[in-house]
């Protein structure tokens, strides 16, 4: 073997080396890529779950009328609590890509009841006294909404790790 020969193969195995180094660096950063963009999406998805968590806190809290001690939830005590239900319901929706087929659909529900009652409760002419009838009334539905949400958030939250867009529809 001849001098050139031996500048040679070093050069060869030089540039294989760095290429092959090159290749592995490359996929390493792909691989690299795929995985921030993976925790941004579960990012995006806790924070939708955040906002089904507050919807939850709403329905949640109850209190009773004090002559007949019948239960209503404490939402319908002021105008004011009932409207942040709806703005959380309204942002909730916003992130509807973000959450399971069922508890989308029982979010829908949800909204289209509380948009079913809202009128009654708030009417600006109303007093928040005489909303509490409606919250009485409406008692029960909203615990099985509420329970119904509460079921898909449990059942989501086993799979919150997987994203999985195929099986997306429209609504």
């Amino acid at each position: 073997m001849n001098k050139l020969d031996i500048i040679s193969i070093i050069l060869t195995s030089s540039l294989l080396s760095s290429g092959l180094t090159g290749f592995l660096t490359w996929l390493i950063r792909k691989n690299d890529y795929k995985n921030e963009y993976y925790k941004e999406l579960i990012r995006k998805r806790l924070e939708a779950y955040e906002f089904l968590e507050n919807i939850l806190g709403h329905l949640s809290i109850t209190t009773y009328e004090e002559n007949t001690k019948e239960k209503y939830h404490v939402l319908f005590v002021d105008k004011q609590l009932y409207a942040e239900l709806f703005k959380q319901i309204a942002i909730a929706l916003k992130f509807n890509l973000w959450i399971s087929e069922n508890t989308r659909k029982t979010l829908i529900k949800l909204n289209v009841f509380q948009i079913e009652i809202g009128n009654n409760v708030l009417n600006i002419n109303i007093p928040n006294e005489t909303i509490i009838p409606v919250a009485i009334e409406n008692y029960a539905k909203i615990c099985e909404i509420r329970k119904e949400l509460r079921n898909n958030i449990l059942d989501d939250f086993k799979n919150l790790h997987k994203v999985n867009f195929e099986n997306l529809k429209a609504i």
